[in-house]
């Protein structure tokens, strides 16, 4: 009996530690990244102070909700989906361990915000809202306005 209640545990435990490191894994966020998005990578490059790059893939389900997030909490700014089922070579080069993945790039390249999975429009317009101060400080009047974060 204490074998089998000391076998449930340790596989209870093993169960929780990958369950913790799955969602700790696809809650990655990381501001003033050290890496790059080439903009050659990106079609039509990148564009104003801003970009949201997401990675999607062909069997990625949640991928599809992604347009509409960033739609919903950005509107202004450009967004761009690079499809790592048509585009494998991407998947390593940036280093991709999942789908959907969103990075924040401004016009040098510089991905200033990356997000792994899912994430509500609220939660994206305020990375994006100190990410633009950051990046735009002093450069004419900001087009974020009380109307966008109501709308995201």
């Amino acid at each position: 009996m204490e074998a089998y209640l000391l076998r449930a545990g340790v596989v209870a435990g093993l169960i929780i530690l990958v369950l913790v490191t799955t969602l700790a894994h696809r809650r990655i966020k990381s501001r003033q990244s050290t890496h790059r998005i080439d903009p050659k990578d990106v079609p039509g490059g990148l564009s104003g102070p801003l970009t949201v790059v997401y990675f999607t893939s062909r069997y990625c389900l949640e991928c599809v909700d992604i347009p509409g997030i960033v739609q919903a909490a950005a509107p202004e700014l450009r967004s761009v989906a690079l499809n790592v089922s048509e585009r494998p070579a991407l998947a390593a080069r940036y280093r991709l361990t999942a789908t959907p993945t969103i990075h924040v790039v401004d016009e040098a390249g510089h991905v200033r915000f990356t997000w792994v999975g899912t994430l509500d429009p609220q939660a994206l317009w305020r990375e994006i809202r100190n990410i633009w101060d950051e990046v735009v400080v002093g450069v004419g009047r900001s087009r974020w306005t009380a109307a966008t974060a109501e709308a995201a």
